[in-house]
């Protein structure tokens, strides 16, 4: 390497680790750094301290570093500590990234310049500078890994070179030993040093060839001895490895269990397009990628060989049986991605060569630091809603109930050091029933139930009763190069003791409808469960849904403290149905904090029970304001990535208002209708035939009307909401829908006028009360 070059390579190696010194992170993040602070502090692979397969080289350097960091910070919190003492091997394996991949590439061929620019991409890149700052196993394993690999390629797969089989032997024993800091090292390690093995057999024999391999051996058993006795001997942790392994085919979404054109997609963006941050640059580096290695099939079919053995089967694997959301788990790709990209770009004379790799490294720099420097300066939503609450319960006048959502069961370990009155999670209840439980047996004290704000069981609780205290939010720049599978929005609500609660049985969103489903629990196989709090004064229960399956009517039967208090029939031709059910005054009294009651779906006669789901329900006193969806609205619907909810009215919608004889103050939240027409549609909202509000919906709106009480003919009242636009997605080609449908609407909201009693929103709960 030239003096120029070599500067330059020291320069950006210095660079690197004064950016990522800066940028060390200030908390744990996601469910493995947690395991592996867990497993820093107290090794235990049975209790996920860390999880299988255990990772106890990295544990071991961690315990090192760690103590190390508290020696330097004496002041830093637990948190920060550990984050810090995690993170800096990737950091110091990053600082000496850029020489490990040039060796690498010169090996392959490439000329010093192009070998250079190969290293410089790959350091650069956004999912490689940001991912070698987090307190994971992947950029310092990643880096020992390609160390291997340029060893095994140049001593021992260099056509040009006679085999030195001592430094395989040694690049053999590190490979053994770095499975024990990340397994999937083995996909990257193995291909080329059994390739090296075969070529020392032929070379020296089978005796130097079996003294690889048990190099190789030594390096695991280095490991893998002291493991298993940590453990409790070879049966307890095959037990916990096999768990592991049940667990992550049963939870995570992968290629092996489910390749569907969609998931086949976006597994490819997640592994090609992601890692780069930004969709031109990453397919700008894979189109450039994909030319090189079209070019250098075409010259030197040897080395894209050897590419392929390096690569290909940690790609194969990824692809098939990781989580590719997770974008951090693609990281290995990035180096063959910007090698091959470079090889592309120098078949370009030498000063436009020079110059395009340039501007593509440069532009990943741009790209990637923004994100870098975010991270450095961010606590993860999760750990800030934690520690936020932590602190105000430690001084609160009384004490409440804290629950999280069954993701961060791994949060709350980590803070229950420190906070020991931190309930521990069943992990096979629902956490909205540890609320549930809790009023029940009578407490008074508050819930805070922090929540992944995509979750929508929150409509489980009386919106009367609860509200969000904060926000939690990830910045998007660090979302995206972290993805979606962990919970980067948390919202940190208060219930107090609601005047109705639901158990199990119910379909009020699309998520509480799916574990209704997958648990068994609809409502003709088992009552669905409500609890209405004792109360002395005449009360109004609202129970709705909608006919799903069946070839006959049905009667849905509803009873309180095991006494019938309400029966109707529900039948196919009208499949939406909404009951007002009027309790009278005594009707709640009995023993207990709360009434129970059920609601079960019977045949009729010798016919099977049809199939229902219960989409609505609502319970107040006679004289309070609640909202149903009537005829014209669709079934309820979500977005799994954000969870949100909405409803789609057709072009005449009605909602039955129960209005307690006064003004009523009514909200509607929608989609800008040019989304789906060239012309804004019109919206004309009335109340028992007299038109109430016009409004032209030409952007996304939140819109209230005031609904005076002398509008009020009847009760309930009916306020229609009509559109004059409406389209069939089965017309546009956008799949065999046939429903008619005018708006989508994000939200439904009535009170009194006067600022009294609210009725809930109807919708999924999932905005600020």
């Amino acid at each position: 390497m030239s003096r120029p070059l070599r500067s330059l390579t020291v320069a950006l190696a210095l660079l690197y680790l004064g950016a990522h010194l800066a940028s060390l992170p200030r908390s744990l993040e996601d469910i493995d750094t947690i395991n592996f602070a867990l497993g820093v502090e107290s090794f235990d692979v049975t209790a996920h301290r860390p999880h299988p397969p255990g990772y106890p080289v990295f544990i071991a350097m961690g315990k090192l570093s760690t103590m190390v960091a508290h020696a330097l910070a004496p002041a830093a919190d637990r948190t920060s500590r550990a984050a810090m003492g995690l993170a800096i091997w990737g950091v110091a394996a990053g600082s000496v990234f850029v020489w490990i991949l040039i060796a690498l590439w010169r090996s392959a061929g490439w000329t010093p310049r192009a070998a250079w620019f190969a290293a410089a991409l790959a350091l650069v890149s956004p999912l490689f500078w940001f991912t070698s700052a987090r307190p994971l196993t992947d950029a310092v394993a990643l880096v020992a890994a390609t160390a291997v690999q340029a060893v095994v390629w140049r001593y021992g797969l260099t056509a040009s070179s006679r085999i030195a089989w001592v430094p395989i032997a040694g690049a053999a024993c590190a490979a053994g030993l770095l499975v024990g800091m990340r397994t999937q090292t083995l996909w990257l390690t193995s291909p080329l040093l059994a390739w090296a093995t075969i070529r020392v057999w032929r070379q020296y024999g089978v005796g130097r060839a079996a003294i690889l391999v048990g190099a190789a051996a030594v390096g695991c058993l280095a490991w893998a001895v002291p493991l298993v006795v940590e453990t409790g001997g070879l049966t307890r942790y095959l037990a916990a490895l096999a768990a592991q392994g049940g667990e992550d085919f049963a939870g995570v979404e992968m290629l092996a269990t489910e390749a569907s054109a969609r998931a086949v997609g976006a597994a490819v963006e997640s592994t090609f397009i992601r890692p780069w941050r930004v969709e031109w640059l990453g397919s700008l580096v894979s189109t450039l990628a994909i030319v090189g290695a079209l070019r250098l099939i075409w010259r030197d079919r040897r080395t894209a060989a050897l590419l392929l053995a390096a690569f290909g089967p940690y790609l194969a694997f990824h692809l098939a049986f990781q989580e590719t959301e997770t974008v951090r788990y693609a990281l290995p790709i990035v180096i063959p991605a910007a090698g091959l990209a470079v090889y592309a770009i120098f078949a370009m004379p030498g000063r436009v060569a020079v110059w395009g790799a340039s501007l593509v490294t440069l532009a990943s720099i741009i790209t990637a630091h923004p994100s870098l420097v975010a991270y450095g300066r961010d606590v993860p939503p999760t750990f800030l809603a934690f520690a936020d609450a932590g602190r105000a319960a430690r001084e609160a006048a009384v004490t409440p109930l804290v629950v999280g959502h069954d993701g961060m069961r791994r949060v709350e370990d980590w803070f229950r050091v420190e906070w020991p009155e931190l309930p521990p999670l069943d992990p096979g209840q629902p956490p909205w029933l540890r609320i549930v439980e809790h009023f029940r047996a009578g407490a008074s004290a508050p819930v805070w139930f922090l929540t992944d704000r995509r979750r929508t069981d929150i409509v489980l609780f009386d919106r009367r009763a609860r509200h969000v205290i904060r926000e939690y939010v990830q910045e998007p720049e660090i979302r995206r190069l972290v993805g979606q599978a962990r919970q980067d929005e948390v919202r940190w609500w208060e219930i107090a003791a609601p005047r109705w609660m639901l158990g199990r049985g119910w379909a009020l969103s699309p998520e509480v409808a799916g574990t209704t489903f997958a648990t068994g629990r609809d409502p003709q196989i088992v009552p669905a469960e409500a609890y209405l709090r004792r109360a002395d004064a005449a009360s109004r229960v609202l129970v709705g849904g909608w006919y799903l399956a069946g070839t006959a009517a049905g009667a849905v039967v509803v009873t309180i403290d095991g006494r019938e208090v309400a029966r109707w029939a529900v039948t196919p031709e009208a499949p939406s149905f909404v009951q007002w059910i009027d309790l009278p005054a005594g009707a709640l009294v009995g023993e207990g904090a709360y009434a129970t009651l059920h609601v079960r779906v019977e045949g009729i006669g010798d016919r099977e029970a049809p199939q229902i789901a219960l989409q609505q329900f609502d319970a107040a006193a006679v004289d309070d304001v609640m909202v149903a969806f009537g005829e014209g609205w669709h079934q309820p619907e979500s977005d799994e990535e954000t969870g949100r909810s909405w409803r789609w009215a057709g072009p005449e919608a009605t909602l039955i208002v129960q209005h307690g004889d006064g003004p009523v103050r009514l909200t509607l939240e929608g989609e800008s209708s040019q989304r789906y027409f060239e012309r804004p549609s019109n919206m004309v909202v009335s109340v028992e035939g007299r038109e109430a509000a016009r409004v032209e919906t030409g952007r996304d709106f939140v819109e209230t009307i005031a609904l005076p009480a002398v509008a009020f003919t009847a009760a309930p009242a009916r306020v229609v909401v009509a559109l004059d636009q409406a389209f069939r997605p089965v017309d546009r080609d956008e799949g065999p829908d046939y429903r008619q449908l005018g708006l989508r609407f994000f939200g439904v909201d009535a009170g009194r006028e006067d600022g009294g009693p609210a009725g809930p929103r109807s919708l999924s709960g999932d905005r600020h009360d």
